[in-house]
């Protein structure tokens, strides 16, 4: 695995990381501190505890990984055990990723077609822009595309990739 990494690094192309368990999490400073140079992005907020579920643990975890700066998160893949769960349901969780991270580290992944299973893409997207929402446009637009765009590189120039337009609704309070 070491030698796939420093590729990766060696080559500067981003390594998706899926921790489900929080020991997979634990892991990410270790190998900030092996792989200096290696972009990282926590798939799915690295799966923390939903349904009321003791947070303590994923939240000491997560900030230890983003202490590096080439670490980013997706909100992705959030789906409580109860079917007619509703943004309040992540509203902590996103909440404070979103502080952690800030929006120009943090992505929206659309998890499709394992969206299907919280619900339908539809209600995913409407739950989550219930919480995106609540950022000023320019935090919205980047963890609606931008931070994607900037960290995977796409388009012909990363600083000017742009965001998808969607709907705007009145801002709340700021989410980050």
């Amino acid at each position: 695995m070491g030698e796939g990494l420093a590729l990766l690094e060696e080559r500067d192309i981003p390594f998706d990381v899926i921790a489900v368990l929080p020991r997979h999490l634990s892991h990410v400073p270790v190998l900030s501190e092996r792989y200096p140079a290696l972009r990282m992005v926590l798939d799915h907020l690295s799966h923390p505890p939903l349904g009321g579920a003791d947070t303590s643990q994923w939240r000491e975890l997560i900030t230890a990984a983003a202490r590096n700066p080439l670490v980013f998160a997706k909100v992705s893949g959030l789906y409580p055990p109860d079917p007619s769960w509703t943004a309040g349901d992540l509203r902590d969780v996103v909440e404070f990723a979103c502080e952690l991270f800030g929006p120009d580290r943090l992505m929206f992944g659309s998890d499709w077609p394992v969206a299907e299973l919280g619900g339908g893409y539809a209600k995913v997207r409407a739950e989550l822009w219930k919480l995106f929402d609540q950022l000023p446009p320019a935090g919205r637009d980047a963890v609606l595309g931008r931070t994607a765009a900037r960290f995977y590189v796409l388009g012909s120039s990363a600083g000017n990739a742009r965001s998808v337009s969607v709907p705007r609704s009145a801002p709340l309070l700021p989410l980050c």
